[in-house]
């Protein structure tokens, strides 16, 4: 890496009109969420310290200072397989954090028990208390079958082995040997034997800025600049290690995790099937690596969570999938309830003509509400094929909000 910071932020005030005109032919279509509850389709966003540039639809250029903005995510993401190959004689391993992060490279020899030492790809070695891992996968190639093993609902460790077994109880260190306290008293396991292990630590959210990539790696940044002809530089809060990517890279960047809460990564009270319907399926969550992922409805449907502490705002986008067509037509409701009948915030009405739509509303709430509601009624067509789904829905927290 030749280029610093202070070269690049130079290139970006002096070049910017010629880095949106070279990077919107290539770059792919985003959804900017902003902290006024609005959300906009863009192109070509081009970073700097204190703001992003970027195109619309329109065709319009537009700036928008950092503190206004509260997630970007790619539209169609171009994913691609985690990183391969090996680190000395190892595999590139993943490590998830309770922060949302996901870092590629080896765990390495640490001094303290309760400390995974890391090296990373850009062979930074860092080192997490055990309280701040989630899960640990030595090689990336192959990660845990079970998505629902890194919801954090576990009340015990697991050490998966290599031949399929897994222990649970409590992982007291992982180098020079995985240790884990189990009923049989405290075994000692060689890592080579060890396929990965997943800690029952709770979730935590982070004080940077959180950026999903490409390959699946989520990386907590101190800055964000773009140089003059689109790229984008990263630089890791951890190491200040600095990653060039190009904007083709960015699956989403989430600039106040302390102050979001996806709909996805809180617990349903209870869902209901709708007015004249005996039962249908419950919500479905969508993995997120930033834990706002999408939620999926499967017809008309009264559904419930619990408000976290300090919510101030919701938005999502909602859309009903073209596979809802012709039929589909169906107005979605964000509410809010304490012991009464649940408060009415805003709607939204969707058909084959209007597929998407933006939900959102401020939560200026009454003594006693502490909960949110999303229900799906049907329209003229009946309960046929009303299968909306929310679009990074999110509760916003007020700067005294819940901080678990």
């Amino acid at each position: 890496m030749n280029l610093s910071n202070s070269t690049i932020r130079s290139a970006v005030c002096l070049l910017a009109p010629l880095a949106i005109a070279a990077s919107s032919a290539s770059a792919q279509f985003f959804t900017l969420t902003t902290s006024d509850l609005s959300r906009r389709d863009i192109h070509g966003p081009l970073f700097s310290p204190s703001t992003v540039h970027f195109g619309t639809a329109e065709g319009t250029p537009i700036d928008l200072a950092v503190d206004d903005l509260v997630l970007l995510r790619a539209a169609s993401p171009r994913l691609r397989p985690p990183p391969t190959g090996s680190l000395g004689e190892e595999p590139v391993g993943q490590l998830t954090l309770t922060d949302g992060r996901v870092l590629f490279g080896r765990a390495i020899a640490h001094a303290d028990d309760d400390v995974i030492g890391w090296e990373t790809l850009l062979r930074d070695r860092l080192t997490f208390r055990l309280d701040d891992v989630r899960s640990l996968v030595t090689d990336a190639a192959h990660p845990f079958d079970d998505a629902s093993s890194h919801d954090g609902s576990a009340l015990n460790d697991s050490v998966i082995l290599e031949n399929g077994d897994e222990l649970t109880g409590f992982v007291l260190a992982y180098r020079p040997m995985v240790e884990i306290e189990t009923d049989a008293g405290i075994r000692e396991i060689d890592p080579q034997r060890v396929r990965g292990v997943v800690l029952a630590s709770p979730a935590k959210r982070s004080a940077s800025t959180l950026v999903a990539l490409a390959d699946g790696s989520v990386l907590a940044c101190s800055s964000i600049v773009s140089d003059a002809v689109g790229d984008v530089l990263l630089t890791d809060a951890d190491s200040a290690s600095e990653m060039l990517v190009t904007s083709d890279d960015l699956v989403a960047v989430l600039w106040t995790p302390e102050r979001v809460v996806g709909l996805a990564s809180l617990s349903m009270v209870e869902s209901q099937a709708g007015e004249g319907l005996r039962w249908v399926e419950p919500p479905v969550k969508a993995h997120d690596p930033l834990g706002v992922g999408d939620v999926a409805f499967a017809g008309p449907t009264r559904a419930k969570w619990s408000l976290p502490e300090g919510a101030m705002g919701f938005v999502c986008g909602v859309e009903l999938p073209a596979s809802a067509s012709p039929w589909g037509a169906c107005d979605v409701a964000l509410m809010v309830s304490g012991r009464g009948e649940p408060r009415e915030l805003a709607a939204v009405s969707l058909d084959g003509e209007n597929r998407s739509a933006q939900l959102a509303a401020t939560l200026e709430l009454q003594p006693g509400e502490t909960e949110l509601w999303i229900e799906v009624r049907q329209g003229r067509n009946g309960p046929v094929q009303d299968t909306p789904v929310l679009r990074s829905p999110m509760v916003l927290l007020n700067e005294a909000g819940d901080r678990r």
